[in-house]
Formats: structure tokens, C-alpha cells, sequence
């Protein structure tokens, strides 16, 4: 009887009880026992963590702590806890667990809530960023193949595996299983813990004995929509329809043999209805365009990718994948990932001899030249790109169409507060940011005016066509003591003017200082707003953003990597 299982009880099983023989059961047992909670000490746990079966620890032991006298729940246990189940709590444990936190400060130390963080295993969508969760890539060009021992029903939690010499022996890695990608972490001999099922868009299935299961070189990361977004709209004001593209900016922080290694996304492969990988809405995938830098360094990294059309409406709940690949020889571990997608109605692809192949080559050119700088302990973050770089937007004797220069700005804060920046000619809008922990990151999409037309008053800032250089994005930073980066390059675009549409995975949730607004194309509109329907920010130049205060308390960061 569960009121008959006290201490006593489990420190019996301690010394007599099998490994096997201490299952799921017994953890119910110690979840609904009588109210003496005062004899659950941290001997219990030490009883689990020796004597129990990985895979059957689940968020009950968390449980019983919750119901355990505050003071017992101490750091050593925690400990344990790390120990015994990794990368098994739920959202609701880690919550109970920051309860806690805010209740034993004298406690709970950095550590203990660095691995807390460390639980946390998606964290998606704007204002908190991309993921955080780790995830190991397979040297560049190979793949490891295991096979699956036993059937895997849907709702299965647990890959046993013959054949795993090759893969990872702890850390988080992803498994293609048939048509399904899970995301694991080792258990122990050949079991694994499916801590995700259905990664990258895939759809949960039964497998059955024998399916191959494949550790790749790439990991497709899937970006779920909360904007609807038409694939053209009709200006009102000039009559021309103007199709939209995507554009991926990103802040990506990953590891190479235990330093750091700046990446970014290699490949926008589209934008798909859920569980659909195979009918893209965008005409083509499209490469990074441009990013600052790519390998071993402290150097924060920043990234863009070559816009791409959209040729079927998005609707909210689509899914685009975004592909990090590794190329070095090596394993490399993806670390906290921060990515806005944008949208824009205007641009146009030209072929070699500036014929416009926008509607007829996925492959045309729509990026004319690519800047980029990393910088550490300046206070001002600026590149010059020549004029001589760009062969389209260059004017006689060169081709003469219209361009934009567009980037990301990117910090890497860190577990401190976002710095804020100023720029007396580039202009804020979408962010994107991974939290406050270890080498977590901040990305803001830029652009500079341009020839910007409100009201009659057009800016000079940068007027394309034109032979000149380009300086960007010349942003002030209030702390220089942080990494920083910029990519950006100058788009080929037609009509009046460039247009910002909504960003495909929502309007960040706390707008920087002076933020403009985006204006939103829903499927099917006829007419649209553009940028030039209100001033943007109360000022035709310039922009700033950051300024975003760290968490202050143990249960804020918990939220903060949650959200």
C-alpha cells in the first residue's frame, strides 16, 4: 500500500533491489504517498539516480520534490537530478523548479540554474528567439547509420538501437527515421530518449523493426508562421503589383571542439504546409547571402539569406526550414539560435545581361554585392562597400537598376542586458533574440533609406543607381565591451520603392525604442500599405534598438528561455 512506503522503504530498495526491478511504478509510489514528506530527503533521489532505469525517469520525481518541505529541495539535489535525467523536464517541472529558485536564492546558485536552462528544450517564435536547445551535427559529408531493434509506436519515448558505435555517446542529436526526424539524447548502452518527436516538420509515425535511423551533417530548422502573407498585392497608389519574398536574418552560435564557432544559415529550402515537406510556397531554396564570419572565433555571428519568391499565399501555421550544415571535418554543435523571417514586395532577379528573369529563374540575380563586419570593443560598427563592387546598381557604364541595402545587426549579449545602438542612416525594424544565457544572442533586421519618398521629400542618403561607396550599417553602440557583427548587402529591386511586409514569425514582443510599424498583406488583398503611407518612427533617417534589460531574478530567466 503506497501510505506503507516510507524512507525506510526506499533505502531498503537501496541496498536489496535490482536495477530492473526499481521501475516507473516505484515513482508513482513515492508521487502519492501518505503526508510525511518530511522523510523524503535527498536519499530517495540517490536511490533513483543508482538504481533506476533512465528511461523511466519523467517529470515525477520533479513531483515529489514539488510536494517535499522547501528546505530539503537543496542544490545537491539538483545534482542529482542532472545527473540522472538529462534533458527530460518538461515546461511545468521547470516552472515548479523556478518556484523554487525564487524561493532559495541562498540555495540556488548560477549553476543550478545554468542547468535548469540547459532542460529548456524548444524556445521558438520572436522576441525570446529561434532555439536554445544544443544539437550535434555529424562531420561535414558523412552520415551514421544504426537500425531501429524494436517497432516505435507514435507515441514512444524511448529508441532502441543496435549498430550505434558511430553516434554521439551524450549530448543531443537528431535521428531520420523513415519519414520522421526525432531529436534524442543517449540513455545508456543503445537506448535513447525521443525527448522530440516530429522534428523539422516531419509527421510522428510507427516504425518498425529494423528502419534505419541516420545521423546527418545538416539539421533542418522549422519556423512555424503567425502571419498571413500574400505572395503579390496591388499598390494603390502607382497600380503595379509587386510580388513579396522572404528573407531569413540570423544570429546562429555554435562549437567546434569546445570553442567557439560562429555559423549562420547555409540554405532557405522554403516554406511548406505542416507535415508537408515535399510542396514548397516559395519557387526555389535560396543560399546565405551574405555573414559575418564562418569557423573558430569569439567574433559574433551574423547572417542573411538571398531573398526568395513566394509564389503561393502563406497562411498562419505554415512552416519555412531553415538548413544549418556542417563543413568542417569534425563534430560541430549547434548552440543558441536567433532568426527573424522578413518579408518584402519588390524585388526583382535580373540574368547576366540585366534581363528581368523574376518570375523564370529561381537561380537569377538579385543580390548585388555583399558587405560584412565582425568587431569586439569599438564603439561605432561599420563596413565600406566599394562602388566597384556592384556591377547592377552601378549606373553607365555598368547596368543602372534600383537597389536597397539591406542587413542584420547582431550582438552577442550574453547573460547581461542587450546594449542599446543608435545609426544616424539605417533604420530599425523586426528583432529576434535567444534569451539571457551563455553566448545567447540579439539580431535586428536593418535597412538604409534610400531614396526614401514621403510626402515629397525624397532622403539622399544612398541613391541607387549611383557609383558611389556604401557605408554601413554605422551603428553607435552605448557599452563597447560587447561582440558584435553586420551582414548586409544591396538588393536589386523595381517600382518606386522596396516594400516591408509583415515578418513571418510574428511581430517581436517588446518594440525596441522607435520602432516602425509593418505593415501587413493579408492572402487575396488588392491594394496594400507600403512604408511610405506613414512616417516611419517620427523620422525619415536613422533608427535604434536593444536596450533590453537582463532578467533579474532566477524564475525571470526561466520564462525568459520558456516563452
Amino acid at each position: 500500500m503506497a501510505n506503507r512506503v516510507t524512507q525506510h522503504a526506499v533505502e531498503v530498495l537501496r541496498s536489496t533491489t535490482p536495477v530492473a526491478r526499481v521501475t516507473q511504478e516505484s515513482l508513482e509510489v513515492l508521487r502519492n504517498r501518505p503526508a510525511n514528506s518530511v522523510g523524503l530527503t535527498q536519499a530517495p533521489v540517490e536511490v533513483l539516480r543508482k538504481h533506476a532505469f533512465p528511461a523511466y525517469l519523467t517529470q515525477q520525481p520533479v513531483e515529489v520534490l514539488r510536494a517535499a518541505d522547501v528546505a530539503i529541495v537543496t542544490q545537491t539535489v539538483l545534482e542529482v537530478l542532472r545527473r540522472s535525467t538529462p534533458l527530460l523536464f518538461t515546461q511545468y517541472a521547470i516552472e515548479v523548479l523556478g518556484t523554487t529558485a525564487v524561493a532559495l536564492k541562498h540555495i540556488l546558485t548560477q549553476q543550478v540554474v545554468e542547468i535548469l536552462r540547459q532542460r529548456a528544450v524548444y524556445a521558438t517564435g520572436p522576441g525570446n528567439g529561434g532555439e536554445t536547445f544544443s544539437l550535434q551535427l555529424a562531420p561535414s559529408g558523412t552520415t551514421e547509420t544504426a537500425t531501429l531493434a524494436a517497432t516505435m509506436n507514435a507515441g514512444d519515448t524511448v529508441v532502441e538501437l543496435t549498430g550505434t558505435a558511430g553516434l554521439p555517446a551524450s549530448g543531443g542529436f537528431c535521428l531520420h527515421i523513415d519519414d520522421e526526424v526525432i531529436y534524442v539524447t543517449p540513455v545508456g548502452g543503445d537506448f535513447y530518449r525521443a525527448v522530440r518527436r516530429g522534428v523539422s516538420n516531419t509527421v510522428v509515425a510507427a516504425h518498425a523493426a529494423g528502419a534505419s535511423a541516420v545521423w546527418t551533417d545538416y539539421y533542418d530548422m522549422a519556423v512555424a508562421s503567425e502571419s498571413d502573407i500574400a505572395k503579390s498585392f496591388t499598390y494603390s497608389i502607382d497600380g503595379n503589383t509587386y510580388f513579396a519574398w522572404l528573407v531569413a536574418f540570423d544570429s546562429s552560435q555554435a562549437y567546434f571542439g569546445g570553442d567557439r564557432y560562429a555559423t549562420r544559415i547555409a540554405e532557405f529550402l522554403g516554406v511548406f504546409p505542416p507535415g508537408d515537406n515535399t510542396t514548397s510556397k516559395m519557387d526555389g531554396s535560396q543560399p546565405s547571402g551574405s555573414f559575418a564570419p564562418l569557423g573558430v572565433t569569439d567574433d559574433c555571428p551574423s547572417g542573411i539569406t538571398v531573398p526568395a519568391r513566394i509564389v503561393t499565399d502563406i497562411v498562419t501555421g505554415d512552416v519555412a526550414l531553415l538548413r544549418y550544415t556542417n563543413v568542417e571535418a569534425g563534430i560541430l554543435t549547434l548552440g543558441s539560435r536567433s532568426t527573424m523571417i522578413q518579408s518584402w514586395y519588390g524585388f526583382s532577379r535580373r540574368d547576366g545581361l540585366n534581363n528581368d528573369v523574376t518570375a523564370t529563374d529561381p537561380s537569377g540575380t538579385v543580390v548585388d554585392a555583399v558587405a560584412d563586419v565582425e568587431s569586439h570593443d569599438v564603439p561605432l560598427l561599420t563596413t565600406t562597400m566599394p562602388g566597384t563592387d556592384r556591377t547592377y546598381t552601378y549606373g553607365p557604364p555598368r547596368f543602372s537598376d534600383k537597389g536597397w541595402p539591406i542587413g542584420v545587426l547582431a550582438v552577442r549579449q550574453g547573460t547581461r542586458r542587450v546594449p542599446h545602438w543608435v545609426s544616424t542612416d539605417w533604420h530599425d525594424f523586426s528583432y529576434v533574440y535567444s534569451g539571457f544565457h551563455e553566448d545567447a544572442t540579439f539580431a535586428q533586421v536593418i535597412i538604409n533609406r534610400n531614396g526614401f519618398a514621403y510626402a515629397g521629400v525624397v532622403e539622399e542618403s544612398v541613391d541607387l543607381p549611383g557609383s558611389q561607396d556604401i557605408t554601413g550599417p554605422n551603428a553607435t553602440w552605448d557599452d563597447s565591451s560587447y561582440f558584435s557583427s553586420s551582414a548586409w548587402y544591396v538588393g536589386i529591386f523595381v517600382g518606386a520603392v522596396l516594400f516591408v511586409g509583415p515578418g513571418l514569425n510574428g511581430t517581436a514582443n517588446v518594440p525596441p525604442p522607435g520602432s516602425a510599424p509593418l505593415p501587413v498583406v493579408s492572402p487575396g488583398s488588392s491594394t496594400g500599405t507600403g512604408p511610405g503611407s506613414t512616417p516611419p518612427g517620427g523620422s525619415l533617417e536613422g533608427g535604434e534598438g536593444g536596450n533590453i534589460s537582463p532578467p533579474e531574478s532566477a524564475a525571470e530567466r526561466f520564462s525568459v528561455v520558456m516563452v
